[in-house]
């Protein structure tokens, strides 16, 4: 029998996602997949690009992402939850 691992690796960056990963997940406040993605292979600029945006439409950050190549950090994606 031969066996399958699984790793999850959370991360603030899209981009870091893209690269590592092969299935994403964008988890919202409170607690909820607000986007779910299979990642087939190495994407090309265009399908990252077009990914980034569906991730920025669900998160409501939106706006021009022109000037967020290398990094993308959806930390304040969501509005802090009242502790």
């Amino acid at each position: 029998m031969e066996k399958t691992w699984t790793a999850v690796f959370v991360t603030h960056s899209m981009n870091e996602a893209m690269q590592v990963g092969d299935h994403l997940l964008v988890v919202l406040r409170p607690a909820r997949i607000g986007l779910e993605a299979e990642i087939a292979g190495n994407l090309t600029a265009a399908e990252q690009e077009g990914l980034r945006q569906r991730i920025l439409e669900v998160t409501s950050v939106g706006g021009d992402v022109a000037g967020s190549k290398d990094e993308t950090n959806l930390s304040d994606a969501a509005p802090d939850v009242p502790t």
